[in-house]
């Protein structure tokens, strides 16, 4: 387990970076919407199986709404694609448990950040730098992501 975390931690850090660099350029190019839940999908290699208990989150979002913007890449039948005008659905990177809870609460629309022209280890690395802050992803779950990304 040691060697397994000597490998993980100097990932991390490059995770991070990119996350971060990956985040200010979809706030650079502020290409925000409110967004139609049924043209919303989890991502396929989300490293995330089990989205947890989301009775609270559904609570609170019935309460207050969705106060942090999904983030999402547009797709479209050969796969994701490099503009939203061309998407036939979005998948979510960042605010996989907010889309479930918002579409538990019956929220027919979502706010949503979109994200263009994202490469696929780009995609793996946002989704699993934002689940690894979460303690509940599992030893399984991040090593599968870090996969991934190699």
């Amino acid at each position: 387990m040691k060697n397994l975390s000597k490998q993980i931690n100097p990932k991390m850090k490059n995770l991070k970076q990119l996350a971060r660099n990956i985040v200010e350029r979809s706030k650079k190019m502020n290409i925000t919407a409110q967004m139609d839940v049924s043209l919303l999908r989890h991502h396929p290699k989300n490293p995330r199986k089990n989205l947890g208990d989301l009775d609270e989150l559904v609570k609170s979002i019935k309460a207050n709404g969705i106060m942090q913007n999904l983030t999402i890449i547009p797709v479209n039948g050969s796969g994701v694609c490099t503009s939203w005008e061309l998407a036939t659905e979005y998948w979510v990177l960042i605010g996989n448990r907010r889309f479930e809870a918002a579409k538990i609460a019956g929220l027919d629309k979502v706010p949503c950040t979109i994200v263009e022209d994202i490469s696929e280890r780009e995609q793996i690395s946002i989704m699993l730098e934002e689940n690894m802050q979460r303690s509940d992803l599992t030893p399984v779950e991040q090593a599968e992501g870090f996969q991934m990304t190699t």
